[in-house]
């Protein structure tokens, strides 16, 4: 039985992820791809083993499946990186001044 991607959100947004880190050619434009490519390319560069490999990344997929089938979307202080201006939001924080 074929997989139905658009009656699963989560493993329609993982499929799209993973196919603009595996073709590079951002035909989805996914800001996770970059991230979870680089991620993936580490966890590969460190364990040379496929079965152990797959066992480490695995639940990274698994997180990334249960956060988007819950149909949480990536909000813009996480496509930014987290660089959004604190100080709009009043979490402004004070600088240390100790040397």
């Amino acid at each position: 039985m074929p997989i139905d991607l658009n009656e699963d959100l989560g493993l329609r947004e993982l499929a799209e992820i993973v196919h603009d880190i595996d073709l590079k050619d951002n035909k989805f434009n996914r800001s996770e791809a970059a991230g979870l490519g680089a991620v993936i390319r580490g966890l590969a560069e460190s364990i040379k083993d496929d079965r152990k490999l797959a066992q480490q990344a695995g639940p990274i997929f698994d997180g990334l499946y249960e956060l988007f089938s819950r149909g949480k979307k990536t909000t813009d202080r996480e496509k930014d990186g987290g660089k959004q201006d604190h100080h709009s939001r009043g979490t402004r924080r004070k600088r240390s001044t100790q040397k």
